[in-house]
């Protein structure tokens, strides 16, 4: 090995234990009590850095509003595509129980500005206020429509980018409509008919054992309980967990195995292709199809700005950029100690901007 091979080495195995002391610094500071982060390309079966850190061998993480971008924009597009829908299609011809179950003005909506976030909706509403019955799943799901019926378009920010919760329940719940079963046992149908892939551990139907395999994200006044194998996001937990802007959970690894499988399937390259399109025709446009353009403080030092991933409440994040099959990936259940978390943005650029060295070091 020559001088130069050697420099080359040691910089990297430098970079690399810096990355990791930064992972360690914010779990000391309690920040966390669970990680999983790894970056690397989707060509290679192994990760060109990974770090995990658990105090326990729980290992499945709340993904949150990873959701919107791994099942519900995935689907969507899937059915879009094979009915030869264009995605400018309205709610209603998309979806004909739409009318029986969504008000008149909700219903003329395109489906592609529910995926865009440029629907006029509101960004969030507590759909689960005044409950009548929590013991009654039909009486829940009912409450949670009827709480949207009641929600109005804002016609100045239609066409605008408002991330919206909204948009993305209408959708999971209009996907329930079409095929009579649960937006997890539709996933899971995806995944094994569609992607031929039967060993992914992505789920929203977990079984007792995998909930002991869970990682808590704090305890929930509302539904007095610890959020152990529970959806965090109590709008998400009004439908039992399985809707479309929240509700699925998996591991670290489970996370890269199931993107790569996704991008490189036929309809998952066609869903990625009308991602990186609208990316190149949006320069200023965050929402595209189901995935976010990576331009935000947080994101922008992986692949300055053109990568495409989405971000979720708990605390995880992924990006890939697609040109280069490479992707990165950052699990953590920050919510433990509360919703606020002032160092969380800044935790992500550093996290985001030390993977991009990485990758940029091989």
């Amino acid at each position: 090995m020559n001088t130069e091979s050697r420099s080359l080495l040691n910089e990297e195995e430098l970079l690399k234990n810096r990355t990791d002391k930064h992972f360690l610094n914010h779990y000391r500071q309690r920040h966390f009590t669970h990680i999983y982060a790894a970056t690397g390309s989707f060509l290679s079966e192994n990760p060109s850095y990974s770090f995990e850190l658990y105090d326990d061998e729980r290992t499945r993480f709340d993904y949150a509003s990873l959701t919107k971008a791994l099942v519900t924009a995935p689907l969507v597009f899937w059915d879009l595509e094979q009915r030869k829908l264009p995605p400018q299609t309205p709610v209603k011809d998309w979806c004909f129980g739409s009318k029986k179950i969504f008000s008149d003005h909700l219903s003329q909506v395109p489906v592609s500005n529910l995926l865009s976030h440029t629907s006029g909706l509101p960004d969030w509403r507590s759909l689960w206020i005044s409950c009548a019955n929590e013991k009654r799943p039909d009486s829940e799901r009912q409450h949670v429509i009827e709480r949207i019926n009641y929600l109005r378009i804002d016609p100045l920010q239609s066409g605008q980018y408002v991330y919206s919760d909204i948009g993305y329940i209408i959708l999971g719940l209009c996907l329930e409509e079409i095929y009579k079963t649960s937006l997890g046992e539709l996933f899971e149908n995806f995944c094994e008919k569609i992607l031929d892939y039967s060993d992914s551990d992505l789920t929203f139907n977990l079984t007792r054992f995998e909930r002991e395999q869970s990682i808590s994200t704090g305890f929930c006044h509302v539904r007095q309980t610890d959020l152990l194998g529970l959806v965090h996001d109590e709008n998400a937990g009004m439908l039992l967990g399985h809707s479309g802007h929240a509700g699925l959970f998996g591991s670290g690894p489970g996370l890269v195995s199931y993107l790569r499988r996704l991008l490189f399937s036929p309809i998952g390259k066609k869903f990625l292709h009308e991602n990186i399109k609208m990316r190149k025709d949006r320069k200023n446009m965050i929402g595209l199809m189901g995935f976010h353009q990576g331009g935000g403080e947080s994101s922008h030092p992986f692949g300055d700005g053109n990568a495409v991933g989405h971000l979720g409440f708990t605390g995880t994040a992924f990006w890939i950029i697609p040109e280069d099959n490479l992707y990165s990936l950052l699990l953590t259940n920050r919510v433990i100690t509360g919703r606020l978390s002032p160092w969380n943005t800044q935790f992500r650029k550093e996290s985001f901007s030390l993977f991009y060295e990485i990758l940029n070091c091989e």
